[in-house]
């Protein structure tokens, strides 16, 4: 919301200093290239059968632990000082809330996940319901 602002702000600006269709045109362009970064940058999310993919970054169902929501406070501190800095993080300063899933491969160098989202309750609980449906067998990868 903020980055929405300082962009409209900027735009504004750049129309009022730069006269005729030039400033607007490229008003316009700021506008356009903020909100195609805001949206290149923000992490994709997706749950399915395959398990929990966040970006190119893939969690199994055999390895899905237990999914906590986080209110804003509680994300705060796992991104501070009560985090761990193994941790996998997909997150996004404009997002007050969050998911930690906890990795269940002994393998594995990061402990949990911790994913940035609008949804976490929903998040969490289709995590929750892949992770008891998962496969049997894990593929190595």
């Amino acid at each position: 919301m903020i980055a929405m602002i300082l962009c409209g702000m900027l735009a504004l600006a750049i129309i009022m200093y730069v006269p005729g269709p030039v400033g607007i045109v490229a008003g316009i362009a700021v506008v356009t290239l903020t909100i195609a970064g805001l949206l290149a940058w923000a992490p994709r999310i997706r749950v399915d059968t395959d398990g929990f993919r966040v970006n190119r970054n893939l969690l199994e169902p055999a390895w899905l632990g237990q999914a906590t929501a986080l209110d804003e406070a509680q994300g705060k501190d796992l991104l501070g000082p009560g985090g761990d800095v193994r941790a996998f993080l997909a997150t996004c300063p404009w997002a007050s809330r969050a998911v930690k899933v906890m990795v269940a491969d002994p393998a594995d160098v990061h402990p949990y996940w911790v994913v940035s989202t609008r949804h976490p309750q929903q998040l969490a609980s289709a995590l929750t319901r892949i992770a008891a449906a998962g496969p049997d067998q894990p593929s190595a990868g």
